[in-house]
């Protein structure tokens, strides 16, 4: 698939998340222990957290690091990056803290969730 925005058929992730939404919206998106989101839902959570981001200063190609454990707000970051331009960059939170000051003198990323 081309990575030309204006080629036929080009898309980001951000936008494979709107068109769940818009052609499937309750169908069941993820499933995270207890919680249930659907298609509707996790969009307007990705378009919050993608708000919020924009206002600390995520944008294109700056980088949004994770540091936590898997779940489906990890899969919400990713896609609020993506809406933004920006990257994700998951952390291993198990790190010992210089492994973890490297990582974030390195990424210097303008938002950690």
């Amino acid at each position: 698939m081309s990575t030309d925005p204006s080629t036929p058929g080009w898309f980001t992730l951000g936008d494979l998340l709107a068109g769940h939404a818009l052609t499937r919206p309750d169908d069941t998106a993820l499933v995270c222990g207890p919680d249930r989101l659907s298609w509707r839902a996790l969009d307007r959570r990705v378009d919050a957290l993608a708000a919020a981001l924009a206002d600390r200063g995520a944008g294109p190609g700056e980088r949004v690091l994770w540091l936590g454990q898997n779940c489906h707000r990890l899969l919400e970051a990713l896609f609020a990056a993506a809406r933004l331009g920006a990257v994700l960059c998951p952390v291993n939170w198990r790190q010992r803290p210089e492994e973890l000051r490297f990582v974030l003198e390195d990424a210097d990323p303008v938002v950690v969730l």
